[in-house]
């Protein structure tokens, strides 16, 4: 096929397509053309949103270049910090004393990654939520026995207490998936009982979490 009778075919199509909308014979435009409009209206308005939605810079914009270079840098500098960690841990045996001070020293996010990366060095599938806000409590992803588990971390100096379990377990209830809940300090009685019942969840504190890793 020739592409330049092609393309007066098309210029012919919706010029005879403009004139029936015009007259209001909609039952002679061809199928085409109205799925084109319907996809331009489509693109033009997701156009306008990106470039006046309030709070957001266009993904073009210099500005927004800038905060995903900035992103990348924290997120490779957590990752770096997991990795360093990681090494002290596997180097030689701590003191559940000296570990759990070594994980309390870590910043909140090199802690994730120490978690994600260091299932991901045993060899498990892994997904690292990287959204620092508005994730709805999941801090990544890990298959263990075939199944996807919800992780969440938490680098508490006291113990996890119940109320944050049964949160962590709604948020797998509504995505029908196990979860992976984490905490430096272990977690409150009430907090493993009410874990226990549950059964959908399992609970790590630090020494379990570098016991698994090593």
């Amino acid at each position: 096929m020739r592409f330049e009778p092609f393309v007066w075919s098309v210029l012919y199509d919706l010029q005879y397509a403009w004139y029936a909308i015009v007259d209001g014979a909609y039952g002679y435009v061809p199928i085409w053309v109205w799925v084109f409009l319907v996809f331009a209206a489509w693109l033009s308005l997701k156009i306008l949103w990106c470039a006046v939605r309030p709070g957001r810079k266009p993904k073009w914009s210099k500005s927004a270049q800038a905060q995903r270079k900035a992103s990348r840098k924290r997120h490779t500098s957590w990752k770096g910090e997991a990795a360093v960690v990681l090494k002290q841990l596997k180097k030689a045996p701590l003191s559940d004393e000296v570990t759990v001070k070594l994980l309390q020293s870590m910043s909140p996010f090199g802690f994730e990654y120490l978690i994600t990366e260091g299932f991901r060095g045993k060899g498990a599938e892994v997904r690292k939520i990287q959204r620092v806000t508005g994730d709805g409590g999941i801090d990544g992803m890990v298959r263990i026995s075939s199944k996807w588990h919800l992780i969440q971390a938490k680098r508490y100096t006291a113990p996890v207490s119940a109320g944050m379990i049964s949160e962590f377990l709604e948020l797998c209830q509504n995505k029908r998936m196990p979860g992976l809940f984490v905490a430096t300090n272990g977690f409150s009685e009430p907090a493993k009982r009410f874990a226990r019942k549950a059964g959908r969840l399992t609970l790590l504190d630090g020494r379990q979490l570098v016991a698994m890793l090593r």
